[in-house]
């Protein structure tokens, strides 16, 4: 009689503190992550692999406490913008009431110390207004800044260049190439030469339009303001825009089309490089009539994400929706803010995406008893939650308003706001790392009888600094990965004695390393025993429906992980002809990843990257297709190398 043996592979996993989770961390379970490393059937072997690193617990710390920005000058220091160079240099802008509003800003390095003083943007020397200011700063440290602008009497959109040493370059200049048309909120994005895109909104209907014009870095202009909207009916106001690397760029703002300006919804508009709408608006909330105030940041590999504040639950909460960069959405719009304290409502507040896919939304809640707080969220490149919500200022009830963030390079972020009562311009830093510990877990393995456990081993533990503890359970009786029962029994690796039988098995391994930025690895579990009968997941495990699910980390620069479920569907267990291959955006097949009879179950395959004869594809689009007997789903993978 053969041996049988389970076995799990995995390659740089962080696999920690699952057990803080929130409750909206999506097909997450808060005890397991067997919804994601499942049984893949081959013979007698069951293999759970994992290909790339997966990042499911990522941990904040705060590495500057709350500072002071503006110089604390008579006035009301309020509204203030924040953004950053490729090393995390950046720019704070805001504006100043004082006899009149003017825009100030101040320039940092990337560790919060000040480059000089805080110095005046706007060049008019009349008692007219200039506020609500927004600052671009392009990877080399050049950025400009626009605003709106009262010294016409009428409001405008005014902007300024600056280079990386804080020299303005020219004068103010005048963006919205329009006189007496009130245009409200203003934006500016740019891409990491500092070609930039401002947008804003715009009177000149008689209604609020939201309007974009295109810049070269010396700002010269590339063509006329243009309309973003493509609805002439009712208001848009509060645009937000985008840029992406490669020049294209989205816009998105509060829409009144479907239930009138007191009933808005969120809408987006996504452009190509030349300024070319691709396809028309789009509205981002699904709950139609309830959102505001849209904020929006995207990655290197052109995906982005858009947040804003909901009223879908009767309570004003911050959600956000993932979208690729053709503006497919991905999954569906999720809730972010779950602020377990006093009745109070969430604003929107920003999103910041760092290169390694990483993003941190941070908002202000405020109570009913006027108390304020900063929040935050950190979400990994799959877009699930770290940790759960957490308080960004040193003063708690005490946080301010305004939450604006921007990248600290890679691993970090700078946040600036309004103070709660001193109007000041205050700001901090939040820096994250990969878990040093945490748990691995497998499904619950129906071996189909009764089976005594022969022996269990592991092997590939890294760092050296890295502890394991192994951890396994059986019982005859059917039970879930939730369940308390049976109890687990702790394991030496190799011991071929002492193991828990039964006809349901499951183990999980819990792992620490001394490092604080490490990453703990295990490369391969196996447990084996003497029945020679193939196991499958449980019953709970077992899928009801074909799927594909959409490859991880997507984009990827070396290998990704393809999920895909084949479900009985009433064959009595027979198995299923499956196909899984990859294509160029040409439609020519790149490699063959499966083509062979397979039973139900979830099964998990790691693309390197290369076709066929072994070599590395280039970077760019990749098809990735799916055919089980009649059913076929097809997904889109960006490859960047």
């Amino acid at each position: 009689m053969k041996n049988l043996s389970i076995s799990v592979a995995i390659a740089g996993i962080c696999i920690g503190s699952l057990l803080s989770l929130p409750a909206n961390a999506g097909t997450w379970r808060q005890t397991t992550i067997a919804d994601f490393l499942t049984g893949v059937m081959d013979s007698t072997t069951v293999t759970d692999t994992v290909g790339g690193e997966l990042e499911l617990a990522l941990r904040t710390t705060k590495i500057l406490d709350d500072f002071q920005v503006d110089a604390g000058t008579p006035g009301y220091d309020q509204s203030p913008h924040i953004s950053s160079d490729s090393p995390g240099n950046f720019v704070v802008v805001w504006d100043v009431w004082g006899a009149d509003y003017d825009v100030y800003a101040q320039r940092f390095t990337r560790d919060g110390v000040k480059i000089g003083p805080n110095f005046k943007v706007n060049d008019d020397t009349t008692n007219s207004n200039q506020h609500s200011p927004s600052v671009f700063v392009d990877a080399d440290g050049d950025f400009v800044v626009v605003w709106t602008d009262g010294r016409m009497e009428e409001n405008n959109i005014y902007a300024q260049l600056y280079d990386s040493s804080g020299a303005p370059q020219g004068p103010n200049f005048e963006v919205d190439g329009a006189t007496w048309n009130a245009p409200g909120f203003s934006s500016v994005s740019g891409d990491p030469e500092g070609n930039f895109v401002v947008a804003w909104t715009d009177w000149r209907s008689g209604q609020g339009d939201i309007y974009a014009r295109r810049y070269t870095k010396d700002g010269q202009p590339l063509g006329e303001g243009f309309m973003v909207n493509d609805d002439s009916g009712a208001s848009q106001k509060n645009p937000q825009v985008w840029v992406a690397v490669d020049g294209g760029f989205v816009i998105t703002w509060n829409d009144g089309r479907n239930l009138g300006w007191q009933s808005l919804d969120v809408y987006a508009q996504i452009y190509d490089s030349n300024g070319i709408a691709q396809g028309g608006n789009f509205r981002v909330n699904e709950v139609i009539g309830r959102a505001d105030s849209p904020f929006i940041s995207g990655g290197p590999g052109g995906d982005f994400i858009i947040s804003w504040t909901d009223g879908r639950d009767d309570t004003g909460e911050v959600y956000a929706q993932r979208f690729t960069g053709d503006a497919q959405f991905v999954g569906p719009n999720f809730r972010v803010s779950y602020v377990d304290e006093e009745t109070g409502v969430n604003l929107s507040g920003d999103v910041a995406v760092n290169r390694r896919g990483h993003f941190l939304i941070v908002w202000n809640w405020v109570a009913e008893s006027s108390k304020e707080d900063i929040y935050a969220q950190l979400y990994n490149l799959s877009g699930f939650p770290q940790l759960g919500n957490f308080i960004v200022n040193k003063y708690i009830n005490r946080g301010g308003s305004c939450a604006r963030v921007a990248n600290r390079g890679t691993d970090s972020f700078t946040i600036a706001r309004t103070g709660h009562y001193e109007w000041h311009i205050v700001a901090c830093q939040w820096s994250y790392f990969r878990c040093p510990q945490g748990i691995f877990q497998s499904v619950v393995y129906d071996v189909g009888d009764t089976t005594t456990w022969q022996s269990i081993e592991w092997k590939g533990l890294e760092p050296e600094s890295t502890s394991l503890e192994i951890q396994m359970r059986a019982s005859d009786s059917a039970f879930s990965a939730e369940d308390t029962l049976p109890q687990w029994v702790p394991m030496d690796n190799g011991q071929s004695s002492a193991l828990p039988s039964g006809r349901y098995v499951q183990y999980q391994a819990l792992l620490e390393t001394q490092s604080k930025r490490a990453t703990p690895i295990l490369y391969e579990i196996t447990l084996r025993n003497t029945s020679g009968v193939e196991p499958f997941p449980a019953d709970e495990m077992i899928p009801k429906y074909f799927s594909l699910a959409q490859n991880y980390p997507n984009p990827f620069n070396s290998a990704t992980l393809i999920r895909y479920t084949v479900p009985d569907r009433d064959r009595g267990g027979r198995p299923h002809h499956t196909t899984l291959k990859i294509y160029n955006i040409l439609g020519e097949e790149v490699i063959t990843l499966v083509d062979k009879k397979q039973r139900v179950g979830r099964y998990e395959v790691v693309w390197d990257g290369r076709d066929r004869q072994g070599k590395e594809v280039k970077s760019g689009i990749y098809l990735c297709s799916l055919t089980v007997d009649d059913f076929k789903e097809v997904r889109k993978m960006v490859l960047i190398r």
